[in-house]
C-alpha cells in the first residue's frame, strides 16, 4: 500500500511539472500584437510557446498566418505546407498556399493550388478570379473560361467585368460587353470605372445622347480625364456640333504630353467642319508628323549607308532622297548631293540638291565654311 501511494504521488508530481512546463498563449497579448500589425513579433512569441516541432493543425496554421502577414513568405510556406499534409484539401490552407506562391513569383505553382480548390468547390468565385488573373495575356481560351465562370457566379464584380470588357473590345466583340456591363452598373450606377466602359460603348453604338449623359455624369463624379474628354469630343463631332467637339479636344491638348496623332486628326476634322480649312491643314500636318516614328530618319540613314558600302549608289541616292523628307537640318540632302556629284556624275541633280541644302542651312557663323564650299562647288558644276 505504501508503494502504491508512492507511485501515485510521483505520477501526480510529474503531471504537475509537465503542466507547469507547458505554457499557454496569452490571448490578450496576441490580440494586441495583431491589432498593432506586429506579426513578426507574434510569430516569435508563438514559436517560443509551440516550438519549432509544433504538430497541432491549429498551432501550425496560426504560425503560418503570422509569418505570412509579417512578409516572411518562405517560413509561411513551410508551415502551411505542413498543415496541408495534416489536413489535405483544406480550402483556407490551399488559398494561403496559392497566395504565398503568387508572392514568391511561382505562378505555375499558384495555379495548381487554385485548380485544386475548384475541383473541391466548383462554385468558388475567388478561385476562378485568381486563376483568370494568373493568365496575364489579354486573351486565351483558358482565361476566357475562368472569367466567364467567375462572372456567372458574381455578375457584379467590377474587376471581372473590366477584364472581360477589355478582352471583348480587343476582339471587336462589342455586342458582348453590354450584357455583362448592365448588371454591374445596376448594382453600382456611380462606379466610374464601369461608366468609362459604357461611354465609348455608347459612342460605338451611335447612341450619342446617352453618351453625352454618361460623360456629364462622369464629370459630376469628378472624372474629367483625357479619355472622357476625348470621347465627348468625338460625340459632339458626330452630332455635327464641331465647336463643342473642338473645345473638348482643346482641353485634351492642354493635358496631353508629347505628340498625339489621333488628337491632331480629330481637331483637324472639327476645324474642317467649321470651314476653317487652314487650321484643319495645320492639324493634319501635325497628325502626319506625330504618326511618323522618331527613328524613321535613322533607319533611312543607316539603310543608305549600307547601300553606299555595297557600292549600290543609285539605291543609296533613292534611299537618302526618301529620308530627306524627315530631315530638318539638310544633312541627308548634303550626302545625297555628294553622291550625285562624286559617285553618279549627275551634275543637274547635284546642283539642284546643293541648292536645297543652301536653303536649309541657317545663316550662322558655324555654317559659313559649308556654305562657301557648296556655292563654290555649284559654280564648278555649272562650267
Amino acid at each position: 500500500m505504501t508503494n502504491l501511494c508512492a507511485v501515485l504521488f510521483f505520477s501526480l508530481c510529474s503531471s504537475f511539472a509537465f503542466a507547469q512546463a507547458k505554457q499557454t498563449v496569452d490571448k490578450e497579448k496576441l490580440v494586441d500584437l495583431y491589432q498593432n500589425q506586429k506579426y513578426s513579433e507574434a510569430a516569435s512569441y508563438l514559436m517560443s510557446i509551440y516550438g519549432k516541432d509544433a504538430a497541432d493543425f491549429k498551432e501550425i496554421t496560426q504560425l503560418g498566418y503570422c509569418y505570412l502577414m509579417g512578409g516572411n513568405t518562405a517560413e509561411a510556406e513551410k508551415f502551411y505546407s505542413k498543415a496541408d499534409l495534416i489536413q489535405p484539401q483544406n480550402l483556407p490552407v490551399l488559398f494561403s498556399l496559392g497566395s504565398i506562391s503568387i508572392k514568391r513569383g511561382n505562378t505555375e505553382k499558384a495555379k495548381k493550388y487554385y485548380e485544386e480548390i475548384i475541383k473541391l468547390d466548383s462554385n468558388n468565385f475567388n478561385a476562378y478570379k485568381q486563376l483568370a488573373a494568373l493568365h496575364p495575356e489579354v486573351f486565351s481560351l483558358q482565361k476566357s473560361d475562368y472569367l466567364k465562370k467567375a462572372n456567372k457566379l458574381n455578375p457584379t464584380d467590377v474587376d471581372i467585368v473590366l477584364d472581360m470588357s477589355e478582352m471583348y473590345a480587343k476582339m471587336n466583340l462589342f455586342g458582348l460587353i453590354e450584357p455583362i456591363l448592365k448588371p454591374a452598373l445596376e448594382a453600382d450606377s456611380n462606379n466610374i470605372r464601369l461608366l468609362k466602359i459604357k461611354l465609348p460603348l455608347l459612342l460605338s453604338n451611335n447612341e450619342l445622347d446617352g453618351a453625352i449623359q454618361t460623360g456629364e455624369k462622369l464629370f459630376a463624379l469628378g472624372d474629367s480625364s483625357t479619355a472622357v474628354l476625348n470621347n465627348l469630343g468625338k460625340v459632339y463631332y458626330m452630332k455635327n456640333e464641331f465647336k463643342k467637339g473642338l473645345d473638348y479636344f482643346k482641353r485634351v491638348s492642354l493635358s496631353s504630353s508629347g505628340d498625339n496623332e489621333s488628337l491632331f486628326y480629330n481637331m483637324a476634322l472639327c476645324y474642317r467642319g467649321l470651314k476653317d480649312y487652314l487650321s484643319a491643314t495645320e492639324n493634319f500636318k501635325k497628325a502626319i508628323k506625330a504618326g511618323i516614328s522618331k527613328n524613321t530618319l535613322l533607319y533611312y540613314t543607316k539603310m543608305g549607308e549600307s547601300f553606299e558600302q555595297a557600292g549600290e549608289f543609285e539605291a543609296a541616292a533613292t534611299t537618302y532622297k526618301k529620308g530627306s523628307f524627315f530631315d530638318n537640318d539638310g544633312n541627308l540632302l548634303y550626302i545625297l548631293a555628294q553622291i550625285y556629284d562624286k559617285k553618279l556624275n549627275q551634275k543637274v541633280n547635284a546642283i539642284s540638291t546643293y541648292t536645297q541644302v543652301l536653303k536649309s542651312l541657317p545663316n550662322t557663323e558655324g555654317n559659313k565654311p559649308a556654305k562657301a564650299y557648296i556655292i563654290n562647288r555649284i559654280e564648278e558644276l555649272k562650267k
